[in-house]
């Protein structure tokens, strides 16, 4: 892009002194490369950073915003050129997280500053989990299965003693289901029916339980029992694993 060209905002948002936020922007970065470089505050990860309307923005969310147009909900905005001050819009892309994290690691190796190895997306864990960028953390720079450290938690707060209410391990789940497609399933029984709500709204999406996706492959409903509400599901998805 050439860095006479000023690209025209899309928001006419005024802030200090009437000024937009393109020209807010085009004033606070230097853009004698390719690079618009961020010159005002930055936060701890090197990420530029702003105020809009009293509250702090991350400054390359504000300027795709400002010169391109509204950033799509649950897409993250990655830098195509890997600086992390760059605000400038033809070097910004809005993508997933997954796909973000798979092309930081693809180019750099590095997940938020930090070097990764030991497992790797699509690979599974001891345990038989599969690990993503829903079911991942990183420490120590190596990538991590999430669904081990939340059972490992349970057990350690839980003091050695029986649970009232086991673990669920989703993963088992969504496999039977999947082998007895069509038939429903017994998940796991809590006693609020809020609780309940929310496990079967997140396998009907997929959200958080990556063991049932794609999203819509999977029915799910509760109902009241002795003790509190059960919660079943079944697989409705083609035998390509794809919903109907």
């Amino acid at each position: 892009m050439s860095q006479s060209l000023q690209i025209p905002p899309k928001r006419t948002v005024r802030g200090p002194g009437g000024q937009t936020l393109a020209q807010r922007i085009l004033r606070l970065t230097d853009r004698s490369s390719e690079c618009w470089l961020w010159l005002s505050r930055k936060n701890p990860k090197g990420y530029g950073q702003m105020t809009v309307d009293g509250h702090p923005r991350s400054a390359h969310r504000v300027s795709y915003e400002a010169f391109v147009g509204p950033i799509p909900d649950g897409l993250e905005i990655d830098h195509l050129c890997r600086v992390r001050h760059c605000v400038n819009p033809s070097h910004l892309e809005p993508v997933t997280r997954s796909e973000n994290i798979r092309r930081a690691i693809a180019a750099t190796g590095m997940v938020a500053g930090k070097r990764v190895g030991g497992l790797q997306f699509g690979e599974t864990c001891g345990a038989g989990h599969v690990i993503d960028a829903d079911n991942s953390y990183v420490k120590r720079g190596i990538i991590c299965c999430l669904t081990c450290r939340r059972e490992s938690n349970r057990r350690s707060m839980s003091g050695g003693r029986e649970r009232q209410r086991s673990y669920t391990d989703h993963s088992k789940v969504a496999a039977a289901a999947r082998a007895q497609a069509g038939e429903w399933v017994t998940v796991t029984v809590y006693r609020s029916a809020n609780s309940a709500y929310q496990t079967t709204s997140q396998i009907r999406t997929a959200k958080k339980l990556p063991f049932y996706r794609p999203a819509g492959s999977f029915e799910a409903q509760h109902r009241k029992v002795d003790g509190g509400f059960e919660v079943f599901a079944r697989f409705v998805g083609t035998a390509e694993g794809g919903a109907r």
